[in-house]
């Protein structure tokens, strides 16, 4: 399991698992990283980075940022550079978007393989947490070479009678929708977007969500104006940060290898049920599952194929298959229709064989 060192204020270290949800409501947002944190697909990239931004001081800044503060009848919604971090903060600013506040980092960034923007993420409560009337909201927005908001995700504090959805949230051309709930602390935040992609892959602690579809009419994306971080809290003071980011471009990752499992069903001596094999499926990521049924005899094979996931269990085929040829011994190859397995989601199969006694048949199933 992948661990982070943080550091107080006081010298005390503690260590926070990158995928566990532990509150972290005392850390101050001082118990920042010692070390920047890269993702491994950065580190190891041949291309050298777009953007790296430690946010050490505000005269290290990258020319290309800007800060728009606003401050309004003693409110003041901000940016600054603290502690080495951009830090989000206010004075407990009333629940209108006029009190926002932007930190915009402005370059035209062409790309014709892999966009990749990461950073490290401070937040200061849950995602079911409520502090204020209208709760907190964090923003990072990227706009398209036209100044449309390509991709618009937020992360949402609230409870969620109150406000929906809450959690990290995309935004799409007439929904939002949820992508993962978190906990108070830091995390490590990506965004990932091939050129002439139909849609782009958020990334959050290593576990990614891809199939996310653009915002504001945008179909595709392989040129960004403009990154930006908007601070919505209000009403109470809180406090959120930023840190290690870096904007990289690589060339379009190769096709993952296919796996492939055969697995032979046997009809034995006494009932069906008793030749039933069973078998599972974890994918390691979003891939399409192919299949043949090679036969040797078996009239039937009765198949079973259920999900297993975050949201629950559910059937996605239960019934026979007609595998009957011509003659007395059935020989053939059946092909299984293709379905789309989720990464995060376990899928078990059982098959039983209906003909004649040593009889066979042997499923050969492909997944990339």
């Amino acid at each position: 399991m992948q661990v982070r060192a943080l550091r107080r204020s006081a010298g005390v270290v503690a260590v926070v698992a990158c995928t566990a949800m532990a509150l972290l409501l005392s850390t101050p947002v001082s118990a920042r990283h010692t070390e920047s944190v890269i993702p491994v697909a950065l580190a190891t990239a041949s291309a050298s980075p777009i953007l790296e931004e430690g946010f050490t001081s505000w005269g290290t800044l990258d020319p290309g940022w800007t800060v728009s503060n606003r401050s309004f009848n003693g409110f003041q919604s901000y940016f600054d550079i603290r502690d080495s971090v951009l830090y989000a903060s206010n004075n407990g600013v009333m629940a209108y978007d006029n009190y926002f506040s932007y930190a915009n980092w402005t370059s035209a960034v062409s790309f014709s393989g892999v966009l990749t923007i990461s950073f490290d993420l401070y937040l200061p409560l849950s995602y079911d947490q409520k502090d204020g009337w209208a709760g907190q909201a964090f923003w990072f927005v990227l706009y398209d070479e036209m100044g449309r908001e390509a991709i618009a995700t937020r992360w949402v504090m609230d409870l969620p009678g109150d406000t929906w959805p809450v959690g990290w949230v995309y935004y799409a051309d007439g929904y939002a929708a949820q992508i993962c709930p978190f906990a108070a602390g830091w995390h490590t935040i990506s965004v990932k977007v091939g050129s002439g992609a139909g849609t782009w892959t958020a990334g959050f602690d290593g576990a990614e969500y891809p199939g996310l579809l653009f915002s504001d009419g945008v179909q595709s994306l392989s040129e960004v104006s403009k990154l930006q971080f908007m601070n919505a809290l209000r009403e109470e003071a809180q406090v959120v940060a930023v840190d290690a980011l870096v904007i990289l471009e690589t060339t379009s990752e190769p096709p993952p290898d296919a796996e492939t499992m055969t697995v032979t069903v046997t009809r034995k001596q006494g009932r069906p049920s008793m030749s039933a094999v069973s078998w599972a499926v974890t994918p390691e990521r979003e891939c399409v599952l192919e299949g043949s049924i090679g036969n040797d005899g078996l009239a039937w094979l009765r198949l079973t194929i259920t999900e297993s996931g975050p949201s629950g269990e559910k059937s996605l085929f239960a019934g026979m298959i007609h595998l009957q040829g011509q003659g007395t011994h059935h020989v053939g190859t059946v092909e299984l229709p293709s379905m789309t397995l989720t990464w995060g989601s376990t899928y078990s199969f059982t098959a039983q064989p209906v003909g004649g006694v040593s009889t066979s048949a042997t499923l050969t199933l492909t997944w990339a």
